[in-house]
C-alpha cells in the first residue's frame, strides 16, 4: 500500500509501482473515480476527505495485492480491503518546498487575487489569516497548510488539535507503527535502495524517470522569516517530516559498506535512463551500450 501524497514526487513512485505490479502480476485495488479515492472533477474542484470502502472497486470475494492511487488515509478502511500482511509505504517532502509546490500547482495566488504580488509566497505568510478560512481545509486550497499530514489522516480541521504538540507526536507515533517504510523525497535514491532490500526487488525494479517536475517563479524563494512563519503555520508537517527524515538517516547509517555503492550505481543508471527517455540517443542500442553492465537486468527496462 502506497500513500500517494500530493506534491511529494509521488507520481514518480507510483509509476515505479505500476511497472512492478505488471511485472509481478499483482492485482491492484482501483478507485471508482479512476484517479482518486475521493470526490474529484478537476484539480481545483475536489473534496478532501478520508477514503471509504465505497470509493473503491472493491469485491470482498477477491484478494488485492497493491493500492497506490491518491487518497486521504484511513487505516481501518485500508485494513478492511487489503490483506493483513500488507506492506505500508509513505512519502514525505521538506515542508517549505512542499508548500511552494502546492501554492503554485493549485493556483493559490490567483485564488486569493494575489496575481500582481511581487512575491505571493512571502505576502501570504506575512498574514495567512488575511486570506485563509478553515472552510478551505477540505478544498484544494487546504494543501497549503499541513498538506502532507492531512493526507495521512491528521485532523487539520480540528482547531483544538492542529497545534497540540502532544497530539501531533501521538499521531506520528501511530503512523510510525502503521507504516513499514516512509520515503523522503530529498533522499529518494537512498530510500529506493532501502526499499528494494526490504521488498527483495531486483535493482532494475527501482529504476525511474522523474515525473511532473516543474519550474515556477518563486520555487527558489527561501526567505528566512517566511520559512520561520511557515514552520509555525504548518507545525504538524514539520514534525512529520523531521521524524521520518531522522529515522531514514539512522537507517542509512546502519547499512553495510556496499550501500553507498548501490546508491551510486542506481544514480548512474537513472542518469542514462533519463537520456534514453529524453531522446538523447538515436537508437535504443546506443542506450543499451551506454548502460553497459552497470546492473543486472537493466536492458529490459530501457
Amino acid at each position: 500500500m502506497f500513500l500517494k501524497v500530493h506534491k511529494c514526487g509521488s507520481s514518480t513512485m507510483a509509476e515505479l509501482l505500476l511497472r512492478s505490479s505488471r511485472k509481478y502480476r499483482l492485482r491492484p485495488l482501483r478507485p471508482k473515480n479512476k484517479t482518486f479515492f475521493y470526490p474529484w472533477t478537476s484539480t481545483l474542484d475536489m473534496i478532501r476527505r478520508k477514503i471509504t470502502v465505497n470509493d473503491a472497486k472493491y469485491d470482498p470475494k477477491k484478494t488485492y495485492d497493491i493500492i497506490f492511487k491518491h487518497m486521504f488515509f484511513d487505516s481501518k478502511v485500508i485494513e478492511t480491503m487489503m490483506p493483513n500482511d500488507t506492506f505500508y509505504i509513505g512519502i514525505v517532502r521538506e515542508p517549505f518546498s512542499h508548500f511552494k509546490s502546492a501554492f503554485n500547482y493549485y493556483h493559490i495566488a490567483e485564488f486569493f487575487n494575489m496575481k500582481n504580488s511581487t512575491n505571493p509566497i512571502v505576502e501570504f505568510m506575512e498574514n495567512p489569516y488575511k486570506y485563509w478560512s478553515d472552510d478551505y481545509v477540505t478544498s484544494h486550497v487546504g494543501f497549503v497548510r499541513n498538506g502532507m499530514m492531512y493526507e495521512y489522516g491528521f485532523p487539520d480541521d480540528r482547531t483544538d488539535l492542529r497545534n497540540d504538540d502532544r497530539f501531533i507526536a501521538e499521531y506520528i507515533g501511530f503512523l510510525e507503527q502503521k507504516f513499514d517504510f516512509v520515503i523522503v523525497l530529498e533522499m529518494f535514491d537512498e530510500s529506493l535502495v532501502l526499499l528494494r532490500r526490504l521488498l527483495c526487488w531486483d535493482m532494475d525494479d527501482i529504476l525511474y524517470v522523474v515525473r511532473k517536475k516543474k519550474e515556477y517563479e518563486y520555487k527558489n524563494v527561501n526567505d528566512e522569516m517566511t520559512m520561520k512563519k511557515h514552520r509555525m503555520w504548518s507545525k504538524a508537517d514539520y514534525q512529520l517530516y523531521n521524524h521520518f527524515l531522522s529515522k531514514l538517516r539512522n537507517t542509512v547509517l546502519s547499512q553495510g559498506s556496499d550501500f553507498e555503492r548501490e546508491v551510486s550505481l542506481l544514480r548512474q543508471a537513472v542518469a542514462v535512463l533519463s537520456k534514453c527517455t529524453g531522446g538523447n540517443f538515436k537508437h535504443l542500442t546506443d542506450c543499451k551500450n551506454e548502460l553497459g553492465n552497470q546492473m543486472s537486468g537493466i536492458y529490459s527496462r530501457c
